[in-house]
């Protein structure tokens, strides 16, 4: 328990005439330490003289008693002697004085634990309805909290505390996506309100700026912290077109040497619509009537953005033959035999020789010369021609 310091105001009363004391002069203004509840011991040193005609006047002239009065102007009839007993007071501190600990300043959302601290209570009351020694509130908006304590005496006491709450700053963003797949032209656009400007701001990829520029798809986050060092964070995600992705279907040339291949153009990604440039300035999205090669073109989306394609059409190998023939074996004989072997083209093949066969191979030949013409699955044709001998004729002599 702490002493209490209390101004005072001794006048000197009369005792002679009067049943009730009557004031007479103020003697003194000071000020006295003491515990309630106790009695004072020793002289009130003065601290001015206030008897205008008596400045020396001490404070048993004339038997008299003393009267202190409180600043409040409430006062109590002090018999004259030099222990003067201070009773509790309404408006005295507490025998017990109580205090509230705990952070007082906080950011909207944050929490503190406050504490009522001073003696060993025996019971404890907040403005809240909880009667623990300490609580932990969460207040949304600036709010007052108070406890109640009982002493050990049963006495109780009082203590308050503001707990300032700072509003938090409110985040909101925009976002640009770079126009190509790939591009680093992408930039968000964040919109800060609330709390208390100015304000701060720690990107993810270490931009200090409100509005980063120059950014490549992906997610990014933010820190802002206001002048009250209160913060909130939001996460913007940039996107991308996907990229120009080019296909085609592609249709070979039926024959060796032919100009009828085509290339089926399929686009995806990007930004459609989409214009095209082959060689030879074709536009069109397909192209047809081609012979055999590589055609390369260049795709461009509605962003400028491009791609390129090589389309190969191909051909069929050129039909070539192969003939192991079997010549007559006599003169005038029929036995002899072409045996075929047909590459390239597009298998399977048909055949048809100058002697009205429709085989492959043909036998049972006289000497000649026979004219084969092939025909493949693309009904590409291609003749060859093969010549059957036979020996010449027994020269017989006699003599």
């Amino acid at each position: 328990m702490n002493p209490f310091n209390i101004q005072y105001i001794i006048q000197a009363v009369s005792k002679r005439c009067h049943k009730v004391p009557q004031p007479l002069w103020v003697l003194y203004i000071g000020s006295i330490s003491f515990f309630p509840g106790t009695a004072y011991a020793g002289e009130v040193s003065p601290v001015t003289p206030l008897h205008p005609s008596d400045p020396t006047h001490q404070k048993n002239s004339y038997k008299t008693a003393y009267q202190l009065t409180y600043q409040n102007t409430q006062s109590y009839f002090i018999p004259g002697t030099t222990d003067l007993l201070i009773k509790n007071h309404p408006e005295s501190p507490a025998a017990c004085p109580v205090s509230i600990t705990g952070t007082t300043v906080i950011c909207e959302g944050e929490s503190t634990t406050l504490e009522a601290t001073g003696s060993a209570f025996t019971a404890y009351l907040w403005s809240t309805g909880e009667e623990t020694a300490s609580i932990t509130v969460v207040p949304s908006v600036t709010t007052t909290y108070s406890v109640t304590v009982t002493c050990p005496d049963a006495t109780t006491a009082t203590a308050s505390v503001t707990v300032t709450v700072h509003s938090t700053p409110a985040l909101s963003t925009t976002t640009v996506s770079p126009l190509c797949n790939g591009g680093n032209d992408g930039s968000i656009d964040l919109t800060v309100t609330g709390g208390t400007p100015n304000y701060f701001y720690g990107w993810s990829n270490g931009n200090p700026n409100e509005d980063p520029t120059g950014l490549v798809a992906g997610t990014y986050t933010v820190l802002v912290t206001d002048a009250n060092n209160c913060t909130a964070t939001t996460s913007a995600t940039i996107t991308e077109p996907t990229a120009i992705n080019p296909s085609a279907s592609i249709t070979a040339v039926t024959c060796n040497g032919g100009n009828n291949g085509a290339v089926d153009l399929t686009v995806t990604g990007g930004t459609p619509p989409y214009s095209f440039a082959w060689p030879g300035g074709i536009t069109t999205e397909d192209i047809s009537g081609l012979t055999a090669g590589t055609y390369t073109v260049t795709v461009t989306d509605d962003h400028d953005c491009t791609a390129t394609f090589p389309a190969t059409v191909t051909e069929p190998a050129a039909l070539s033959f192969s003939t192991s023939i079997t010549p007559v074996s006599c003169i005038s004989g029929n036995n002899g035999a072409i045996d075929l072997t047909v590459s390239g083209g597009t298998s399977p093949y048909t055949y048809e020789w100058s002697n009205n066969e429709t085989t492959e191979d043909i036998g049972s030949l006289n000497a000649g010369t026979y004219i084969v013409t092939v025909t493949d699955a693309n009904s590409c044709t291609g003749t060859t021609s093969a010549i059957v001998t036979e020996p010449t004729a027994l020269d017989l002599s006699t003599t």
